[in-house]
């Protein structure tokens, strides 16, 4: 049930809706600052893409990834444990096909960013505007038997994808431990605007602008919280 060739073509699929309002938006907006967010829901389970996309991914192509040693049942929480070895209990057609949908739906996002970065060259503002993507969490397709995003906090979930450019901004990878929550102050900061009192983020529009080391030596992940209430 979570697994099916979506009925929109790629020119009709939400992705595709998604990034022509925000086409729409930055093509309306040329003069005056803005800031916009473009939020795909792919992605996402059900895994579902267009057919045409998919068919870029024979289905025999499709690697299966490594287990990485699996999950020990040792202190997971008894909500969590339906989750482990579930990529196991399906056919392994319907596992490649996970896979074949999830890079299918990741390329479409390639495409509609592309648009994106072409609408802000169209329109004279990619050189003073600044693009960052970013994804609120991974996704296990297999790795350690697991499927979704159960809070399993392996890095398959937690580390996300980021990438930023801008004015300003030198162009290098960075290995420094950050987190979504620096986003705000950073951008606030980049922009000349001040930060809140109370922010719990850090900007790094400094060492953005001055190569200078970036992140934190340590982060913190939630493992798994259930309300008392909702036991009831």
């Amino acid at each position: 049930g979570d697994l099916f060739v979506s009925r929109h073509t790629a020119a009709h699929h939400p992705t595709t809706f998604v990034a022509n309002n925000a086409v729409d938006f930055v093509q309306r907006h040329t003069v005056e600052p803005w800031m916009a967010l473009c939020s795909f829901v792919s992605p996402h389970h059900p895994f579902q893409a267009p057919a045409e996309i998919i068919d870029r991914y024979p289905l025999n192509d499709v690697p299966l990834l490594p287990r990485r040693g699996g999950v020990s049942m040792r202190d997971i929480p008894a909500e969590l444990q339906g989750a482990v070895n579930e990529f196991d209990t399906y056919s392994e057609d319907a596992q490649r096909r996970v896979v074949q949908h999830y890079y299918a739906s990741i390329s479409l996002i390639d495409d509609q960013v592309g648009r994106l970065l072409d609408t802000l060259e169209q329109t004279g503002q990619l050189d003073r505007t600044i693009v960052l993507f970013t994804a609120d969490h991974g996704e296990f397709i297999g790795s350690h038997g697991l499927v979704r995003k159960p809070s399993f906090h392996y890095d398959d979930v937690v580390r996300v994808p980021l990438m930023m450019r801008g004015p300003g901004i030198a162009p290098r990878r960075e290995d420094g431990l950050v987190e979504l929550v620096d986003l705000m102050p950073t951008l606030l900061d980049l922009v000349g605007q001040p930060i809140p009192i109370g922010v719990q983020g850090m900007s790094w529009a400094n060492a953005l602008k001055t190569r200078d080391t970036l992140g934190r030596p340590d982060i913190f992940s939630d493992m798994h919280h259930m309300d008392p209430m909702t036991r009831m």
